[in-house]
């Protein structure tokens, strides 16, 4: 934490215009992106909770919104419901474990943008179908031989439940935009330390996925290098992904490191289907 600090406080001061720009980039980003999709999903989905009543409605619930309404949905629904003892931590973890993915939106209109239409529905289907595939296998691990206390509905009126959807959605949102700025700082580091195209790519890699992207499309990479090097990275999420991910699970029984065991897993998996049907 004292490193993060001092780095941090070096860049405001010794690096002041790269730093502020790449703050003004982040918050961008979240305005443009995050804001509009993932705020009212927030909202909605803490009213359709509060109504859902049942172990398995909240199940069906959860995998396609982790889904379809893109990361970091997935672990703010699980967080949520296992915080509320509405899941069990088993179920919780299991969930996680697949369903906090990239959202389509962004994968096909950012990520796919580049690339020709034959790879496109091959791309698209390794990415989600292997997550969906992983879920199902390990789904026999989820079993729970006890289930968790499900909490009564309370009795809100329809003003006090929006106000503590758009509260809860308000608090989450704000901090994504913060981890952004943090894990996006770090950007800087490269110009330092090197110039080869490879280890810059590894480190936007590991640390903020939409500007490893961003440097994958604009240095030149063949449509399949793009595509192995690009589909595992978004798969893993980077650091800011996993601290954003750690955020919205905060307070909740479920461990990051399995989260991150699972997804490394996944980033493999989807690494070596890549390698199989775009290199050979």
């Amino acid at each position: 934490m004292m490193l993060l600090s001092l780095f941090l406080f070096f860049l405001l001061f010794f690096n002041t215009e790269n730093f502020l720009l790449l703050c003004r980039e982040s918050i961008l980003l979240w305005y443009d992106k995050l804001l509009p999709t993932l705020f009212p999903a927030m909202i909605a989905s803490n009213l359709i909770l509060y109504h859902l009543q049942g172990k398995s409605k909240f199940e069906k619930y959860v995998i396609p919104i982790g889904f379809l309404a893109g990361f970091p949905m997935g672990s703010y629904l699980v967080g949520k419901l296992t915080k509320e003892n509405k899941i069990s931590e088993l179920k919780g973890s299991w969930l996680l474990s697949f369903c906090n993915n990239i959202g389509p939106v962004f994968f096909i209109n950012i990520f796919l943008q580049p690339v020709s239409a034959k790879n496109k529905i091959t791309a698209f289907a390794i990415f989600y179908g292997i997550p969906l595939l992983y879920g199902l296998i390990t789904s026999v691990h989820a079993y729970e031989t006890k289930v968790p206390n499900i909490l009564q509905k309370e009795t809100f009126h329809f003003p006090e439940m929006l106000d503590y959807a758009i509260s809860d959605a308000i608090h989450s949102i704000v901090k994504l935009c913060g981890y952004l700025i943090v894990f996006r700082s770090f950007l800087l580091i490269p110009e330092y330390v090197t110039q080869n195209t490879y280890q810059t790519l590894c480190f936007y890699g590991i640390t903020e996925i939409t500007s490893a992207v961003d440097f994958l499309q604009t240095n030149g990479f063949h449509e399949n290098t793009y595509l192995i090097l690009g589909l595992p990275i978004l798969t893993l999420g980077g650091l800011c992904g996993i601290m954003q991910t750690e955020c919205m699970l905060s307070g909740s029984s479920i461990k990051l490191k399995n989260y991150v065991f699972h997804k490394t897993l996944q980033a493999m998996m989807v690494f070596g289907a890549s390698l199989l049907f775009f290199r050979f």
